[in-house]
């Protein structure tokens, strides 16, 4: 039975079904027996996949975790009757500490007959510890100094700890199939070892001034000591202040009228950096060829290590930020309406780059730096409204939006770009003048009128030079939240739409390659290829472009499509999709094609929850009781053709908008209760 690339094997629910990924009894291709072995669409290589069907991923590479947390606080609040307190007022000391513990056991497994360990296997087995500890130590002292004056000051002192410890043993070289125990690897397992410690210090103050319930000011100072900074020069300063006027008030209208406050602020934060940048670390030594298991230490008992490719900085600063808001805060018809606008503009000064290209006769490849300014500013929106309500049945509705730009507009001296993730085809940079993250790669090769210029086989050539092709930032984002209640019951749902970003599908890029995408599937069609293909349009076969005949001539292409050296119209698929052409990001760097729109709208979420509280006995133990369920990423609706626009292949990274095989998004259900005492 000759096998197909439907990686769901004809099957309903493909999920859990060993049919949806492994061949059954019998199943030959091209006089081949396939039984036992793994259903994949790019075929085999001797006995293994060449990729994974995602179906024996889930099933034959699981990955399990047992958490386990506990967190909480203990505070205590003094107030004394002290002999200045006429003098200077209220004397409030507060003292809290806290803590937060988690242990975490993870386990996974590749079983044999996959694409990456297929003829070896792989056992893992990880323990980490996570610890924070928190305190805080709040004095505060608050006067009504008059009847229209009062003031809140407050000094403290913050300490915190993070510990995280982590110890992974990965073993490879199964010998029993489908016993996946560390005793039952052939491989020497190799053992990776974490300690990060990180500690904080640091001493604010506060001042917070009122007059007459509608003029309101704030100050804020503090100075941090950071463990993650060089060890001389560990300590900075953070400041801001805060004005708004409450119109309303000062005009003498009340509230159930209307009420307007205006605001403006300003800020100077700081970032601290990750653990050990300032230091060149030691990695354990490993060396590889690409196409074995290659060496790794300890190798005949003996230890070895290498120095890192990446240089540190012990003179390294803290992230500087300096941020201006102005916004209104406005509320109408006894607060049923209610509308908030904020403007922000902010420069991030001295961006810690861990990764900043310098030259390898150096001895390292890249060196931490602050080597980057950026600027940001948007506008934010949020419209409240309630619409309908009596003593048993109410509608409100919600909605917010925003929108924001960002801008490169410094890198360190001499560095024009950082590469932050991605591949030839499609890498994520920063640049100057574009904004952070970009998408950069290079286009379908055009004369100086735009038209796409060909070859001699008639096949459309990619460019020689880069361009930024945009980032993952939208033009702007919109949310709606209606509620409506009747009695105990409550309906919520969470409406998204976010316009404009781009994404570069790398997945739709290797399946042209491998001739299973959609759009190659009639590759092969009488009469030619016909339509328009990553914005190469063809009739009847020939590519409408031109050819180069000499320095910028260029003539009109009537050459129909082909394989170089072939005849006429011989494979014009794999000359324009496959190994002979460019259409995809094995042969070029070509990625114009590949950059979609990543907007989108999604129902992200629908609640519907039930309160008890009216029927509960209000002399009970038991104060309120809810139960209810919630559906999250019902439904999406997107001009994006690779799983989700929402995905990232390097997860919480700096280098957001690329996917490449990435898992799609997870549709949850979730029931549960809440109990109040």
């Amino acid at each position: 039975t000759p096998p197909s690339i439907d990686i769901e094997g004809g099957l309903t629910n493909p999920a859990h079904n060993p049919a949806s990924y492994i061949f059954p009894a019998g199943a030959t291709w091209a006089g081949r027996t396939l039984t036992g072995l793994q259903r994949n669409y790019r075929g085999l290589n001797g006995n293994n996949p060449l990729y994974d069907n995602p179906f024996w991923v889930a099933n034959q590479n699981p990955y399990t975790d047992n958490v386990e947390r506990v967190l909480g606080n203990v505070q205590a609040v003094y107030t004394p009757d002290w002999f200045l307190k006429d003098a200077l007022g209220n004397l409030t000391v507060t003292y809290r500490i806290g803590g937060d513990f988690t242990n975490t056991i993870a386990n996974q497994y590749f079983a044999l007959g996959g694409a990456s360990l297929g003829t070896l296997g792989r056992v893992y087995n990880g323990l980490a510890k996570d610890q924070i500890l928190n305190s805080d130590l709040i004095i505060s002292i608050d006067k009504q100094v008059s009847e229209d004056f009062s003031y809140r000051l407050t000094i403290g002192n913050n300490l915190y700890q993070s510990v995280s410890q982590s110890l992974d043993v990965t073993g490879d070289g199964i010998v029993i199939p489908e016993f996946y125990h560390m005793s039952n690897i052939s491989g020497t397992p190799v053992v990776s070892q974490f300690d990060g410690r990180v500690k904080t210090g640091s001493l604010f103050g506060q001042l917070n001034l009122e007059y007459k319930n509608w003029l309101f000011f704030n100050g804020n100072i503090r100075s941090e000591w950071v463990s993650t900074l060089p060890k001389d020069a560990n300590q900075f300063t953070t400041y801001g202040a805060s004005l708004g006027v409450v119109l309303t008030e000062a005009l003498g209208i009340r509230q159930e009228e209307a009420y307007v406050k205006l605001r403006g602020s300003f800020a100077r934060t700081g970032a601290i950096p990750q653990l050990y940048l300032t230091q060149t670390q030691y990695n354990r030594a490993a060396f590889g060829d690409g196409w074995t298991s290659g060496i790794t230490f300890p190798l005949g008992g003996a230890a070895g290590f290498t120095l890192g490719n990446r240089l540190g900085n012990n003179r390294l600063l803290p992230e500087n930020r300096r941020e201006i808001e102005f916004g209104a805060d406005m509320k109408f018809f006894e607060g049923r309406l209610g509308l908030d606008v904020t403007y922000y503009r902010s420069e991030n000064v001295d961006q810690i780059i861990p990764n900043v290209p310098i030259a390898g006769s150096s001895g390292y490849t890249s060196q931490v730096l602050n080597s980057g300014t950026m600027t940001n500013s948007g506008l934010e929106i949020v419209l409240n409204g309630n619409i309908y309500r009596d003593e048993d049945f109410n509608v409100d509705a919600s909605v917010n939006f925003s929108t924001f730009k960002n801008e490169v507009t410094a890198l360190a001296p001499g560095v024009t770009a950082i590469f932050l993730g991605g591949f030839t085809g499609g890498s994520i940079r920063a640049v100057t003048g574009v904004p952070y993250g970009s998408i950069f790669a290079v286009g379908w090769a055009r004369d100086p009128q735009g038209n796409i210029i060909v070859d001699a086989a008639g096949r459309p050539l990619p460019g020689t030079e880069e361009k930024a092709w945009g980032a993952n930032i939208p033009d702007f984002i919109l949310g709606f939240r209606p509620t409506i209640s009747w009695k105990g019951l409550t309906l919520t749902a969470l409406l998204d739409w976010k316009q404009g970003g781009v994404m570069w599908n790398g997945t739709r890029a290797a399946l042209n390659f491998f001739g299973t995408s959609a759009e190659s599937a009639n590759r092969d069609m009488a009469g030619g290829i016909n339509g328009t293909f990553g914005g190469v349009t063809f009739v009847n076969g020939v590519v409408q472009g031109v050819q180069q005949t000499g320095t910028n001539t260029f003539v009109t292409n009537t050459t129909p499509i082909r394989v170089p050296g072939s005849t006429a119209n011989s494979s014009p698929g794999q000359a324009f999709w496959g190994n002979q052409g460019f259409y995809n990001n094995f042969n070029s760097g070509l990625g114009e094609p590949f950059v979609e729109d990543a907007g989108w709208v999604r129902l992200r979420e629908v609640s519907l929850s039930y309160n008890f509280r009216n029927i509960l006995a209000t002399d009970g133990i038991v104060k309120n009781l809810e139960v209810f369920a919630t559906g999250r990423n019902l439904w999406l609706s997107t001009k994006y053709t690779g799983v989700d626009p929402e995905t990232s292949l390097l997860g919480a990274n700096n280098a957001q908008g690329l996917d490449y095989f990435n898992f799609p998004g997870v549709k949850s259900y979730i029931f549960g209760f809440r109990l109040g005492f």
